[in-house]
Parts: C-alpha cells; structure tokens; sequence
C-alpha cells in the first residue's frame, strides 16, 4: 500500500509487545526512564520491546526498545530498534526495519506552523527537544533526504537548525556556518542541496 509516497508495513514484528507496567516490560521502562523520558512520554508514543526469536533477522530486536514510526494518517511506516544493555559494544546499535521507506518520513509526522524547525539523529533526542520546542523532528541519520526536505518544504518550512550526535557530528557542525549563511542569504535547503554547494578548508601547499 502506497500513502502520499511512502510505503506502509503491515504490523510490528511479531515478537515485540507494547511496554506497561509488567514485570517483563520493566527493564524496558526503566531504560527509557533513565534516558529521560517521562512515563506519559512512552505512553504517548506507543514504545515497544524486543523478545528472543528462533528467526534470525526477529531475534535482532531481543533486548531492545522499538518505536513505531507513522507516516501521514497515522499509518504504520516503519520501527526503528535501540539496543538497551549497556556494555553493548556492536555498530548495529539500531536496527531498523528492512525494506521498509523511514528515509521518507519524519519522527514525528506531525506538520509544523513553524517556519523553522530543529532537526536532530534520533527518537529521544526528539522526544527531549519538543519539550523545549515543539518543531523538532528526528531524521534516523545524519543524512537529510531529498524526500524529507519535500515534507520539510511542503510543511512551509524555510530554516532548519541542525544537532546531530556530538560524538560523531564533526563533519556536520564543520558545515554549519556555510549552510546557515546561505539560508540567511536566502537559499532554502532544497536549493542548496540541488546546488551541490561545497566550502572550503584550508590547505597548506
């Protein structure tokens, strides 16, 4: 099924289950909780967790909290896992739903009346941040797609202020002052992404 370009899934994987107040779902809870969301916060937005699995590709969510992701008219798009145990040393830290289009759409896909808006990598840096200002949306990665600036364009959005994980954001906060200065000059984002804008670093000869 096809909604406005973005391709629905049927369902959470078979192995997950809605976080409550159980025992089971406890660990899970607590995660969240120490990472600063609020009860209500997880609640609101429907966090699932992962259960062992004989399939191999299912049994990837063990131990792990998975956030549906929706795209327009509440349908389900996408989920995107995160490892909770803590002395978990793999890149695959996320993992998120194969073959489905989450580099469509936005976390969440609520259209803003801003004209500028926060974009930020994952789920609970969005979850924080809307807190404090309403017109945050996580992008999954530090790579903006063309489709998520269409929604962002589509939205009525004209600036985008950009926090990706400081760890590894080196590239991105190096290119900040040349994006910003060509929004400010009026450039919109799409404009400079067709462009193919470079900037310059100093070089000795």
């Amino acid at each position: 099924m096809q909604l406005h370009d973005i391709k629905t899934i049927s369902g959470m994987p078979e192995n997950t289950k809605k976080i409550d107040y159980s025992e089971e779902a406890r660990p899970y809870l607590e995660y969240l909780l120490h990472r600063g969301m609020t009860v209500a916060e997880v609640m609101d937005c429907n966090v699932y967790y992962g259960l062992p699995h004989k399939d191999k590709e299912l049994n990837r969510l063990n131990n792990r909290v998975v956030f549906p992701v929706y795209g327009g008219n509440n349908e389900l798009v996408s989920w995107t896992g995160r490892v909770v145990l803590p002395d978990y040393n793999k890149p695959d830290k996320y993992y998120m739903c194969p073959d489905s289009e989450i580099a469509k759409t936005l976390y969440p896909y609520v259209p803003t009346s801003k004209e500028h808006v926060i974009l930020v990598e994952g789920i609970l840096d969005c979850v924080a941040m809307r807190r404090v200002y309403g017109a945050t949306y996580a992008t999954f990665s530090k790579k903006l797609t063309d489709a998520q600036i269409k929604l962002l364009l589509d939205w009525g959005v004209k600036e985008i202020t950009f926090f990706w994980d400081a760890r590894d954001a080196k590239p991105d906060v190096e290119a900040r002052p040349y994006l910003e200065y060509l929004l400010h000059r009026g450039m919109t984002v799409a404009e400079v992404m067709d462009c193919n804008v470079y900037y310059g670093l100093p070089h000795i000869s």
